[in-house]
């Protein structure tokens, strides 16, 4: 069993086309570990879930038990998945209530319609062209950040104090005394999963 969640946790990588950065702080973020041999079988299993819920399908053996290749959609950019990575984490941090396809979508709609006075064109996320996509993950992760960084400034000079928090050296902020704002993107991730460990001991 648990050499089949290896599997399909690999296969969901491949067909949600994450890079092995962004894959790898995935699996930081749900488990405390970056390599699925190191896991045990219910954190596979959440592991999965959580790929299920951006859009992974686990497809059915045959009925003649022959092994077949996943089909891939060639057509799906590879910041597709990483949107819907950080829609489905906005949500799970509480900065999102819907975590709905439906509702990414219609976020993408505003973000991509909103420049344009007058029109009212529906977009989804897993037909995003490569141009739209980058466009959009820029968007939502600058509102991402924005949130982490509201989230951190509000709870940070009692953070700062507490030693599991000093322990954080590459964080910059940190080293100067100074509120996360110039903090790169995945540190404040880092950050801020650190920070809610901390922050129900406080």
């Amino acid at each position: 069993m648990r050499n089949r969640l290896i599997q399909l946790v690999h296969v969901a990588k491949r067909e949600l086309n994450l890079d092995e950065e962004f894959y790898r702080n995935i699996l930081t973020e749900l488990t405390d570990k970056s390599s699925c041999a190191k896991m045990s079988i219910k954190e596979l299993e959440q592991v999965l879930e959580h790929f299920k819920r951006i859009g992974f399908k686990v497809k059915k053996k045959s009925s003649t038990n022959k092994r077949v290749a996943p089909k891939i959609s060639r057509s799906v950019s590879p910041e597709s998945g990483k949107i819907r990575a950080i829609w489905i984490t906005m949500h799970q941090q509480g900065f999102v209530r819907d975590s709905s396809e439906q509702a990414l979508d219609n976020y993408i709609s505003r973000m991509l319609n909103r420049k344009t006075l007058g029109e009212n064109i529906s977009f989804h996320c897993q037909f995003l062209n490569g141009q739209q996509a980058y466009k959009v993950l820029e968007i939502i992760k600058n509102w991402h950040k924005r949130e982490l960084i509201k989230w951190l400034e509000d709870k940070w000079q009692a953070l700062r104090l507490h030693e599991r928090f000093t322990s954080l050296s590459h964080c910059t902020a940190l080293l100067s005394g100074n509120a996360p704002k110039q903090e790169s993107y995945q540190n404040l991730c880092f950050i801020f999963d650190e920070a809610t460990g901390v922050s129900k001991e406080l």
